[in-house]
């Protein structure tokens, strides 16, 4: 766990235009990805939540991160099959997260499995909890799968995955105009992009000004966290999510259990 220590050099303006993610719904030291904890967020009202969503080969989908366990890949086994490898309480399914939500409960997806063809599955499930869908987050690196998602669910968000590396040099602010270009015809609300220190205060206001928001993660120390707060960008995902919440808004002080 990093060592933590309160920094109180933010302007106002900018602690309040920041929100703070949990990912992987980590808080309270429970299990990621797991109903207690997603259960837990939801009532500690921590906002948004990051989940990793995959689909089993029986077309159930359910929370994991990896795309293996104990070496042994995943994506073509059945549900039940998962839950004798792994603790089903740690493997919950969509709908039964969905179904212990609320209307203020907001969800980052971060599409982990191949949903080319079964993508519909995930959005019948958001459909049948009757919650909003601008309160999913729909999470990639391929803009094909973007849209394809887009067109069942058009009122929710859509972030491109990307890193500031070569592979993704499109990202860098010398070549801002490819994505500007790209977000006329794919719905791109925002970037969620890996934490790093070539993401400028230029590269962040060139993209919230065509409407693009800028997500930075996973930012778990206060070095990290100063840096993004001060460069303004929308939201940061942390591990920490209880704890750089409390900086941000000096009023909300729930305790876990």
């Amino acid at each position: 766990m990093p060592k933590f220590i309160y920094v109180v050099m933010f302007s106002s303006c900018l602690l309040n235009a920041t929100e703070i993610i949990s990912h992987r719904a980590n808080v309270c030291g429970l299990h990621e990805n797991s109903l207690d904890a997603v259960i837990q967020a939801s009532k500690m009202n921590i906002g948004t939540v990051e989940l990793d969503v995959r689909i089993s080969n029986d077309k159930i989908v359910y929370l994991y991160h990896d795309d293996s366990f104990n070496n042994r890949p995943i994506d073509k086994m059945n549900y039940s099959g998962l839950a004798e490898l792994m603790e089903p309480h740690y493997l919950p399914k969509f709908s039964e997260v969905l179904s212990s939500s609320n209307i203020k409960n907001r969800y980052l997806l971060d599409l982990k499995s191949d949903w080319h063809q079964q993508y519909h599955h995930l959005i019948d499930d958001i459909k049948k909890s009757k919650l909003p869908a601008k309160n999913f987050i729909f999470q990639s690196g391929d803009i094909a799968l973007l849209n394809k998602i887009h067109r069942l669910s058009p009122h929710s968000q859509y972030f491109y995955l990307g890193r500031m590396d070569n592979r993704f040099s499109w990202l860098s602010a010398n070549n801002e105009h490819h994505l500007l270009k790209t977000s006329t015809t794919t719905p791109i609300n925002g970037l969620s992009i890996k934490a790093d220190k070539n993401i400028s205060a230029e590269f962040v206001q060139q993209l919230q000004h065509k409407q693009i928001k800028v997500y930075v993660w996973t930012v778990n120390s206060a070095e990290q966290f100063q840096h993004y707060i001060n460069i303004g960008v929308d939201d940061i995902i942390t591990d920490y999510a209880t704890h750089f919440k409390k900086q941000i808004d000096r009023h909300w002080n729930p305790s876990c259990p």
